[in-house]
């Protein structure tokens, strides 16, 4: 299948989880219809579920924030970034200024394996817009996200920024998208197997790779932690 470098850039590596899997399922989508800021914005959802949630992706949380559309637009989408997410009017998220263009990126491509667990092959056609594209979740469905949409903006009060998610998951070499054997709130360190790699990743590295994914200054300090074995969540609900 056909993938872009900048994806890999932005929490993409296969065989993708099964939260992304669903994703494409659900909106009837190709990898190469997403853009790069979709990428990053799947991927920070995830690390926020994992990694400071103490959840799995909840997918209903994922459809109360985000919305899909058209690229260039609803009626006329590209074939290759003919889609792209965008967080709702009015939702309570973690702040964050992703990169505009990414300019150039369609040409950065190169083709592998599509390992099990397959992600939808590439026809060559458009993304087709369908009406879930845009549906916000049901009342019954908005019942379940109530307390995790509480419990974020608890941490927008204590300081959580997307920069910061983005740097948690960079400093711990993971890429969110990517089938784990466990996720973000069980990460046990450097020899933790879902690392790509087990040496320590010098900052300056970490900032490159963030400021290919969003724009300002990366600040951490007095944010809140990223959940680990060592700092574990009170309850994990797999909702």
């Amino acid at each position: 299948m056909v993938v872009f470098k900048s994806f890999f850039e932005k929490g993409f590596v296969l065989p993708a989880g099964v939260f992304f899997r669903g994703l494409l399922h659900f909106y009837w989508l190709e990898v190469t219809h997403l853009k790069p800021n979709s990428i990053a914005q799947i991927a920070i959802f995830i690390h926020l579920c994992e990694g400071y949630l103490g959840i799995a992706p909840h997918f209903n949380l994922w459809r109360a924030l985000y919305r899909l559309k058209g690229h260039p637009s609803n009626a006329r989408r590209n074939i290759v970034g003919g889609a792209a997410f965008s967080l709702r009017q009015g939702s309570v998220y973690p702040n964050f200024e992703l990169r505009d263009t990414n300019k150039g990126w369609a040409r950065e491509w190169f083709v592998v394996a599509n390992p099990a667990p397959c992600l939808p092959a590439r026809t060559g056609r458009a993304p087709e817009y369908k009406a879930c594209w845009e549906e916000p979740p049901t009342t019954e469905e908005m019942a379940q996200v109530e307390r995790p949409l509480k419990e974020i903006a608890n941490l927008l009060v204590q300081g959580l920024i997307g920069a910061v998610m983005a740097l948690s998951f960079c400093k711990r070499v993971t890429q969110p998208i990517q089938e784990r054997v466990h996720p973000a709130f069980e990460y046990w360190g450097h020899q933790d197997p879902t690392r790509g790699q087990e040496r320590k990743v010098p900052r300056e590295e970490i900032a490159n790779r963030i400021a290919r994914i969003m724009v300002g200054e990366i600040r951490d300090k007095g944010c809140p932690k990223a959940l680990c074995l060592k700092r574990p969540t009170d309850a994990v609900s797999f909702s």
